[in-house]
């Protein structure tokens, strides 16, 4: 019997791995797993056939398959994907098959990558690690779904100034280069926010930021400092400041939280 089979079964609340690879094979037929898949497009595009859903992702989303839901994929040039699967509570899986645009699909590959790694190794210590990780990931999807969902119904400019806030929450964003970049004025930048999200852009990039914040805080191998960077703050100090005035204890501390709770 190997580790994966020894492995303690999930219970309602836990998030277990079962297993991680790379594929760089372009057609594949017709197959199904007894646990939740997620499959992440490094390059290339494909077309997945997923009973009654026909989906087309390309590099940089994510294909969600639940359970027993038979897929296959189709695709005319090379591609390279990352997947893994997985057993968790209902509240982190999807129960249809769904592509999920990234925003920091960087990172997530990074996270993906170091499962594959881990799963490799086949130490407990690692696996137990591996499970965090990929608690995280998943919350991280579930939060990325829904605002994709709810931006399914504001302007198509929107959605792209939205997008490309999502995509470069590392860098010091100004809201005229912002406006600059969208090719419309400052005032009317904020009338879309305002009338769409009821809110400001200097308001949603704060608060996309710190989400990201706490999906990076919640992968046990960056230190905060990293994770400042990675979130847009160059000055670890600053990212600590406004992190507790926000959620009311400094970002270690909030870690040591979600790990407890994990």
């Amino acid at each position: 019997m190997d580790k994966l089979s020894q492995r303690t079964p999930p219970t309602a609340e836990s998030v277990k791995l079962v297993f991680a690879s790379c594929c760089y094979e372009s057609n594949i037929r017709e197959h199904a797993h007894a646990c939740s898949e997620l499959i992440l497009i490094k390059k290339g595009s494909c077309t997945v056939h997923a009973g009654p859903h026909t989906l087309q992702a390309s590099a940089g989303d994510i294909i969600t398959m639940p359970a027993h839901q038979v897929h296959d994929q189709a695709a005319e040039e090379p591609i390279e994907t990352v997947f893994c699967g997985f057993n968790a509570p209902a509240s982190l899986t999807f129960p249809e098959p769904h592509v999920i645009p990234l925003p920091d699909a960087a990172f997530i590959e990074k996270c993906m990558m170091l499962l594959v790694s881990i799963r490799l190794s086949q130490l407990q210590a690692a696996e137990d690690a591996a499970d965090t990780v990929f608690s995280a990931v998943l919350k991280q999807l579930r939060h990325q779904h829904s605002l994709h969902e709810e931006q399914k119904t504001i302007p198509p400019m929107l959605r792209v100034t939205l997008r490309y806030i999502d995509d470069n929450l590392d860098k010091p964003l100004l809201i005229k280069e912002l406006a600059d970049h969208m090719h419309m004025s400052v005032s009317h930048l904020q009338m879309l926010f305002r009338e769409h999200l009821d809110t400001s852009p200097l308001q949603y990039l704060n608060t996309q930021r710190m989400q990201a914040a706490k999906f990076a805080l919640q992968t046990p191998y960056l230190s905060v400092k990293e994770v400042a960077a990675i979130c847009g703050y160059p000055d670890v100090n600053y990212f600590i400041r406004t992190f507790r005035k926000i959620h009311g204890i400094p970002p270690g501390q909030w870690r040591k939280q979600q790990q407890n709770i994990l």
